[in-house]
Parts: structure tokens; C-alpha cells; sequence
């Protein structure tokens, strides 16, 4: 059965645990070893199916606006082991199915199944990049942590034994949505991700980590396990284990991908959320998020972004229809949940903090272990160029670099910059705290400031920088 990712805030006791049956996240694995979560609160059948984030508790509520109840018959389980309610915690991994009650825009209904998973739990095998069992890992601004000493992550060392649960990006790197440090250490490790280098009957990789069968067959693998299926490895835990030392498991299991047709659905196409990272893109209105397709037609409707936001990599929320029969998510709403940004600027040798993130226009950007760097500017300090940077905002508020390449020599007077706007006070407004003078633009839709929101995605192309925190001239538009 396929896991899901949610995020949580910082209430506690029951109305938070309640809370975190209701949304999945992107996750891949983490199905339960008794396979069958059907359950019988509603006698329809299931009515909705989903990924999404928690994002505060008063009841059971969903990205702010989805309110879900638990009740005593609901399934519960964490890595495919029943547990109770108060087992739960912020920031967990969960799959969950709604029952045919759910309302017509699936922001209320009963949650009938809830398998909470994790990407990861066992030893921190390296420190920078910091790596479970092999398994690279990203904390941010927004990832939950639990019982780490002093509340940072480099107070952690190597051997400390955690559980990180998170989304899977289209390179395999964890983005943890949680990370709780266990100091009494913990009776199973946990690895879910996709197999590769496999030699049958003998043993394979995820990620780093090289996985030993030691005689288990793995199961649920038609066809017999192969490169790129979604595994969830199980395995005794190993006094001091190091990195790159083999781990011998008990258990090999794969894992279907994408949403999954619950048992007994009431009807053939039933309301769905996905939330996760785009890992494929087919052609423009298809696309691929964790493993679901996903389709988008003239009727749907984009919150923080366009259709030209779903590049590969990008993170999303879909809500729409799932249809049963062949497994395609009809999206009627997608939020771009991390804003692209595009900055085209110079940049200063001066302004680099080898390795970690450079000042561009004012503007902090950070690199992290998913960043293209070719050009070696962030990496190895090549500044004094005109630098073209792709890339996100996280839920910190932090501009992070997916792409960053050269653009030939420095150029003040040809400056792009695409991003979420702010501050609107027309004739001004700002893009990531740099302020737009609308009477200086030298191309300025009619219509610009009667459409303009606070967070719409604006683009300005071959501006005037003037070394401070002003944008002039140039061609300026809402891009969406």
C-alpha cells in the first residue's frame, strides 16, 4: 500500500494526533504487513483518497481548509505495525483513505485508514551531506524536529539512531518533513526507496546504502525484484554500524506507486489530493507526481504559479477526481506550493559564501545538495558574472538554487527577475524585497495592478538594476 507525506505545526495531545490521520503525503512504501486497512464506517464505501499537509490542528484539518473526523474504527498504523492514536506524531508520514461522506469539494468527511511510514530510521551514516543508512537528507525550515539535543540537527552524530519522515525528490533525496532523534535506539531499521544495482537472490542498493537479501525473498515483486522498484526494507539493528558497512534484512517488500484504488471504493472516480514532487513530466497537461499521473485539462485552476511551473522537480498539490478504472488523477487544483523564482544578475566573487549561498541583488540564495551548479559559482566561488539562477522558495522563506549557470559578463542594465509579488502600493509593489517602479517600465500592461495579488508570480525581463534595491525599465508582467 503506497504512504503519503503531511507536515505538521505544534499542537499537541489528541486533537493533534487526531489530526494526522487525514492527510498523505508523497512517500513511496510503508504499505502495512497485514494488508488489508479496509474498514467499515461507512457502508458506501470509500469516497475519497489523498496526499496533503497538515498545517495546523483545531479538529482534523488539511492545508488550512480540509476537516476530517476520526473515529474508534479507524486504521491505524505506523512502518505496517497497528498502534494507537497518541503513537502519532507531528510531522509523520500518512496514506489515508476518506469514507463516501466526503463533501463535494473534499474538505470534510471520516477517515477510515491511516499507515503512517518513514523514508528512513536507523544510524546517521555521514554528517554533511547528513545521510541515514545511506539515504541523503534535507532539513529545512519547515521540517519538525523532536528530541534533537539543542534543537540543531549538527548536534547530532554519527551512530545517533532517528526517524525521518519526508517527501522523496526527483533525485532521491529525502526532504524531511520530520526528524526525531531516538536515543534508546529502536527494535526494526527502515528503509523505503527504489532498488538498484540488483544481483538476484544476492542483494541490492537504495541510495548509498548496500542491502544484503542474506536468503529473503523479497515479496509482492511480479517478476522477481529489479532495478527501480519501490522497495520498503526492514532490518535488525547492527552494533555499530558504519558507513558502507553491508545491512542484512529480515524483510524485502515492493510497493505500489501513486494513489492507490482503496477496497471498496463507492464509485469509479472518487476525490483525491496528492502532494509531493514532480518526477516526470509526459507532455504539456500530463505529468507524473510520486508515481501518479496526473492530467490537467482547460478547467483547471493554478494557485501560485501557471501550467509553466510544472517542471521536473517542482512541488505541487493536486486535488481532483481519481479514477479508479485506470488510475489517472484529473486535476481540478493544483497550488505550486514552493514559488519558482528566476534572477538574472550579477554576481560578485565578494558576495559568495563558498559552498553555501551567494548575494544577488540583494537577494539570498542558498545551494543545497539538489543544486546544479556547472559553472562552479556557488561551489567553488566563480563570481564576477552575470549568473542565471532557477529555483524555489522554501516554506522558511528562503530562496534555494535548483539550477545556477553562467550568462556572460556582468550587466546592471539587463536584469531579469521572476517571483512572487509584494508590498503593493501602486505605482510600486516588490519581488523578493526588491521594489518595482511601475512608472519607469518601458512596457506596462493596461490592466497590471487591477490583477494584481499579493503572492500572483510577476516577471520583469531586461531591467535597469541600480546597485541598491530598485528596478527600472524593462517589460513587466503578471506571469499567469
Amino acid at each position: 500500500m503506497k504512504s503519503h507525506t503531511f507536515l505538521a505545526s505544534s499542537f499537541t495531545g489528541i486533537l493533534l494526533l487526531c489530526s494526522l490521520f487525514l492527510v498523505a503525503c508523497s512517500g513511496g512504501g510503508g504499505g502495512s504487513d497485514d494488508g488489508d486497512l479496509s474498514g467499515g464506517i461507512v457502508d458506501g464505501g470509500i469516497g475519497g483518497t489523498g496526499l496533503g499537509t497538515i498545517t495546523r490542528f483545531s479538529s482534523i484539518v488539511v492545508n488550512d481548509t480540509r476537516v476530517f473526523d476520526l473515529t474508534p474504527e479507524t486504521n491505524i498504523s505506523i512502518d505496517g505495525e497497528s498502534v494507537q492514536a497518541d503513537d502519532l506524531a507531528v510531522g509523520m508520514v500518512v496514506n489515508y483513505d476518506v469514507a463516501d461522506d466526503v463533501s463535494a469539494t473534499f474538505d470534510s468527511g471520516t477517515a477510515v485508514n491511516v499507515a503512517a511510514f518513514h523514508q528512513v530510521v536507523g544510524p546517521i551514516t555521514t554528517g554533511n551531506p547528513l545521510s541515514v543508512l545511506g539515504q541523503t537528507v534535507v532539513v529545512d525550515g519547515g521540517t519538525v524536529l523532536s528530541d534533537i539535543p539543542g534543537g540543531v540537527t549538527g548536534n547530532l552524530v554519527i551512530g545517533s539512531i532517528v526517524e525521518v519522515a519526508g517527501y522523496r525528490d526527483v533525485d532521491g533525496i529525502i526532504r524531511a518533513s520530520r526528524l526525531a532523534y531516538k536515543p534508546s535506539g529502536l527494535p526494526v531499521w527502515v528503509i523505503n526507496g527504489r532498488a538498484t544495482e540488483v544481483v538476484p537472490n544476492q542483494g541490492f542498493r537504495v541510495g548509498a546504502q548496500q542491502i544484503v537479501l542474506n536468503g529473503i525473498v523479497p515479496e509482492d515483486c511480479s517478476g522477481g525484484l529489479v532495478d527501480g522498484a519501490l522497495v520498503e526494507v526492514k532490518a535488525p539493528p547492527v552494533p555499530d554500524f558504519n558507513s558502507g558497512d553491508f545491512l542484512a534484512v529480515n524483510r524485502v517488500e515492493c510497493q505500489l506507486e501513486g494513489l492507490q484504488v482503496p477496497d471498496n471504493p463507492a464509485t469509479s472516480l472518487i476525490k483525491a489530493e496528492i502532494e509531493g514532487f514532480v518526477t516526470q513530466v509526459v507532455l504539456p497537461g500530463e505529468f507524473v507526481v510520486d508515481g501518479q499521473t496526473v492530467i490537467t485539462d482547460s478547467a483547471t485552476e493554478f494557485e501560485g504559479g501557471t501550467a509553466a511551473d510544472i517542471v521536473l522537480g517542482a512541488k505541487l498539490e493536486v486535488e481532483g477526481d481519481f479514477d479508479t478504472l485506470n488510475g489517472i488523477l484529473r486535476a481540478r487544483e493544483i497550488e505550486i506550493e514552493e514559488s519558482r523564482v528566476n534572477i538574472v544578475a550579477p554576481v560578485l566573487t565578494a558576495d559568495i559564501d563558498i559552498g553555501k549561498s551567494m548575494d544577488i541583488m540583494g537577494i539570498t540564495v542558498f545551494a543545497n545538495a539538489q543544486t546544479e551548479d556547472e559553472d562552479g559559482i556557488i561551489s567553488e566561488g566563480n563570481g564576477n558574472i552575470q549568473a542565471d539562477v532557477e529555483g524555489y522558495i522554501d516554506i522558511a522563506g528562503d530562496v534555494i538554487a535548483t539550477d545556477i549557470k553562467a550568462d556572460g559578463s556582468i550587466n546592471s542594465g539587463s536584469v531579469d527577475l521572476r517571483g512572487p509579488a509584494s508590498n503593493i502600493a501602486p505605482p510600486l509593489f516588490q519581488i523578493l524585497g526588491l521594489t518595482i517602479d511601475t512608472n519607469t517600465v518601458n512596457e506596462l500592461p493596461a490592466d497590471f495592478f487591477p490583477n494584481l495579488v499579493p503572492g500572483a508570480t510577476v516577471k520583469i525581463e531586461d531591467a535597469q538594476w541600480d546597485g541598491d534595491d530598485t528596478l527600472s525599465g524593462g517589460k513587466l508582467e503578471i506571469d499567469g
